[in-house]
């Protein structure tokens, strides 16, 4: 070799070697602000990681996709847009991810399956079903190709299909989405998982919201008996089973499977949370409710009085959850006609309902307070509602001359409040005043009687 060759490999050597030297400085630093970007994700701070994980990405782009790190920082990059709730940046980057990927490793490589998976919760983030589901359709082809149509993954990939099948309101596809997976898991000797299950529980509910309850019922049924097998008969979790199938029973218009169904339901909240807890009266109030449709209206008495005893110890007698107890205990009575066993829960309400009418009325004229006219005017009008009320919930209570006395408190404050007028008519007409039942309605037709959602007609009262 003469001189001007070992000079020229002299040269050559160095070059390398700082082309080598470059390279691995640049991935030193693309690992140094990667490893940040993933500590601040740890933090839960992601516009940090988006910020290091954009930097990252800036050092990697030139290399272009034929560079690994460039589909693995482009996938941290959408993994914080995503965290932040910025669907449309994370689904424009996960779509960069797949196309690198599908260029580096081929289009039907597990990991663009994994990506495509990724997008796919995006997608169903937002509730764009419709985008997903060809997606999840890719994703399920490229691990059949990949594994074979029997693997565990193709399981859990037919649970995400159906499930998104269900709700784009396609059930018979996502059942028979389901029914292959079970059958997967079967052949594969493994019990049901929680993923099938629930999955099982969205493709009732689907059923369900189409009024088709046959195809729903033995799918909330089997959900019930594979939940207590994993779980246990007195797991939390049992209970939103009972609830779904007191819903179903609901819409069938069998009380006494809502009944026997909201029961279970509260024997498993009672042993999770005892007596006096939050979750237990609003479980007892469903109860409640149930006996009630069911023509249980003992039972149901005994359900809100206690109630109403939890309320009035844990949240005392001014709560406006005390009030709403009252009055469930009230209505209880009413509808079983028990009108002397009604009014001590009913003479309560009726000082609470009072109480809290005349300080609304209070404020309302207080000349001191600064309010605008409509102000004024939106508060009268709620406390000549709720004076009608009183009046309709006294007459429901057999308590007649209250009635009247609080259908003309209404009448004072507002002379055209035409429901009050027409009220009144009816109350009065069972006092034995016809004179006076017939001028009511009379000035309930001249003010254009109506009801509006927030108001009580005696119409339908005992």
């Amino acid at each position: 070799m003469n001189n001007k060759s070992i000079l020229s490999f002299a040269i050559s050597s160095v070059y390398l070697l700082l082309s080598t030297s470059a390279v691995v400085a640049h991935s030193d630093e693309w690992q140094s602000i990667i490893e940040k970007g993933k500590s601040s994700s740890i933090k839960g701070d992601y516009k940090e990681a988006e910020k290091q994980f954009s930097l990252a990405f800036e050092l990697v782009e030139p290399f272009g996709s034929k560079d690994i790190r460039y589909s693995q920082t482009l996938t941290r990059l959408a993994e914080a847009y995503w965290a932040q709730r910025s669907y449309d940046q994370a689904v424009d980057t996960y779509q960069r991810v797949i196309a690198a990927q599908e260029k580096y490793y081929g289009d039907c490589d597990p990991q663009v399956a994994l990506t495509i998976k990724c997008l796919v919760g995006v997608y169903c983030s937002k509730g764009r079903h419709s985008q997903a589901e060809p997606l999840a359709r890719r994703m399920l082809a490229i691990d059949e190709k990949n594994f074979g149509t029997a693997h565990p993954e193709i399981a859990n990939d037919l649970n995400h299909l159906a499930t998104i099948l269900c709700f784009e309101h396609k059930s018979a596809e996502a059942e028979a989405s389901l029914l292959r997976a079970l059958e997967i898991q079967k052949s594969n000797d493994f019990s049901v998982n929680f993923s099938t299950v629930d999955t099982m529980r969205n493709v009732a509910w689907s059923y369900y919201t189409q009024g088709n309850f046959d195809r729903a019922r033995p799918l909330y049924e089997a959900v019930l008996v594979y939940k207590t097998k994993l779980l246990g008969e007195n797991h939390p979790a049992i209970v939103a089973c009972f609830r779904d199938l007191a819903m179903l029973h609901k819409a069938l218009n069998d009380h006494q499977k809502v009944v026997e169904y909201c029961e279970k339901a509260n024997d498993v909240v009672e042993k999770q949370n005892g007596l006096n807890s939050l979750t237990t009266v609003q479980s007892l109030n469903t109860l409640g409710k149930a006996y009630g449709d069911a023509g249980e209206h003992k039972k149901a008495q005994e359900t809100f009085v206690r109630v109403l005893k939890i309320r009035e110890k844990e949240q005392g007698s001014n709560s406006a959850e005390f009030e709403r107890a009252l009055s469930d205990v009230v209505l209880s009575y009413v509808h079983d006609h028990e009108y002397t066993q009604v009014l001590p829960y009913f003479r309560r309400l009726k000082r609470i309902g009072i109480s809290k009418l005349e300080a609304q009325l209070a404020k309302a004229k207080d000349p001191k307070a600064k309010h605008t006219k409509a102000e004024d005017a939106k508060a009268i009008q709620n406390i000549v509602i709720g004076f009608n009320n009183l009046g309709v919930t006294c007459l429901n209570c057999n308590q007649k001359a209250d009635a009247e006395r609080f259908f003309t408190r209404a009448v004072k404050l507002d002379p055209s409040y035409s429901l009050a007028y027409e009220n009144r008519a009816i109350v009065r007409k069972q006092l034995g005043d016809l004179k006076g039942s017939t001028a009511d309605r009379l000035m309930a037709k001249k003010h254009g009687f109506g009801v509006s959602n927030c108001e009580l007609t005696a119409k339908t009262s005992h």
